[in-house]
């Protein structure tokens, strides 16, 4: 009867400690993806502030996604915060497509 109490216990260890890995994972997604939003508003935010300081529309899709590729063009493999704050974005860096017209 010892045996099977140690076995039960240990197997409820290992379920608990599967279950914090999980819980671990799903946090640091969590926290990855509101990462990402939060570059992504930073960048729509930058890109805004360039262009009142400018005096030019903003040609930048308001949502930052591209509507001919449906890509987020700010943050990872799009532009960064410097870019956005430094020059006026006018195409989607994955397609190519203009926002101008």
């Amino acid at each position: 009867m010892g045996k099977q109490r140690a076995r039960g216990q240990k197997a409820g260890v290992d379920f608990a400690i599967a279950m914090n890995r999980a819980y671990d994972e799903t946090v640091m997604e969590m926290e990855h993806k509101i990462s990402d939003l939060m570059i992504e508003q930073m960048c729509l935010d930058a890109q805004d502030a360039f262009c009142k300081r400018e005096g030019v529309l903003m040609f930048a899709p308001a949502n930052g996604v591209c509507p001919y590729c449906g890509m987020q063009i700010f943050g990872g493999e799009g532009y960064g915060i410097l870019q956005a704050a430094r020059r006026l974005i006018t195409r989607c860096p994955y397609c190519s497509a203009t926002f101008c017209d």
